[in-house]
């Protein structure tokens, strides 16, 4: 039987890894994010593509492209709809809306200076 090392309170103690086991999940989603050889990729924009087949979403991190995810448009609808889904319950949850990056954008337009019509 393995052993894991861990510390609580400064004082290190080997625990059987049978008595981790129980604790943690063991989805194939848990293991993949915590497995160092599954990719993670954090993405600050997008921009969207598609074909007579697929959907095609470059990710970027500051404007640059950093990967391309090809979809079926199934595969794409069944995600927005559960994006979509996510985010509502993250908004009823918090009480906060979240803003998306066109209003985001828009809030930081240079604004024009008014021109006020003087009479003459």
């Amino acid at each position: 039987m393995g052993h894991t090392v861990s510390t609580y309170r400064g004082k290190i103690a080997r625990v059987p890894d049978d008595v981790h086991k129980q604790h943690l999940p063991t989805s194939p989603d848990t293991i993949a994010l915590a497995d160092p050889a599954v990719p993670k990729i954090y993405a600050n924009g997008f921009t969207l593509g598609l074909t007579n087949a697929d959907v095609q979403i470059v990710l970027k991190l500051f404007g640059r492209p950093i990967t391309v995810l090809s979809l079926s448009y199934t595969l794409a609808k069944t995600m927005a709809e559960q994006f979509s889904s996510l985010v509502k319950h993250w908004e009823t949850k918090t009480g906060l809306t979240l803003q998306t990056t066109q209003t985001i954008d828009q809030a930081f337009l240079p604004q024009k200076p008014k021109v006020e019509n003087k009479p003459q």
